[in-house]
């Protein structure tokens, strides 16, 4: 309601307002959890980026402790720490290219005060 006049919005345009919030703003892959984006990025470089953003898409703060493993055979895992890049407010790490070109990433990290997984795959099959 605004002004005392109820708004309501079509569902094509709900929709289309949820969709852009889900859509990827760097490149890589969204899912949700618990509410909140999950955007996960790979570059030809070796770093993986992982960016958190609430329901609407409005960026989040990085949580501190968080971690990525890396797999690509069951029971061939890596795990490696993801950092904090303040000037880019995304969790970041570095890996081998040359080693690992394809493999599944579960991605841990703290969302509303719980540990969340979530699961990417790279190269992604879109």
């Amino acid at each position: 309601m605004v002004g005392g006049i109820l708004i309501l919005a079509s569902p094509g345009q709900a929709q289309t307002r949820a969709s852009e919030a889900r859509s990827p703003r760097h490149g890589g892959e969204v899912r949700v959890v618990a509410g909140h984006q999950v955007e996960f990025q790979v570059d030809s470089a070796g770093t993986m980026s992982v960016w958190l953003r609430d329901a609407e898409g409005n960026r989040l703060p990085p949580p501190e402790d968080a971690s990525i493993t890396l797999i690509e055979a069951p029971g061939c895992e890596h795990t490696l720490p993801l950092r904090v890049d303040a000037a880019s407010q995304r969790l970041v790490t570095q890996f081998d290219p040359g080693r690992y070109s394809a493999f599944e990433a579960l991605v841990s990290l703290r969302i509303a005060g719980k540990w969340r997984h979530v699961r990417f795959r790279h190269p992604s099959r879109r």
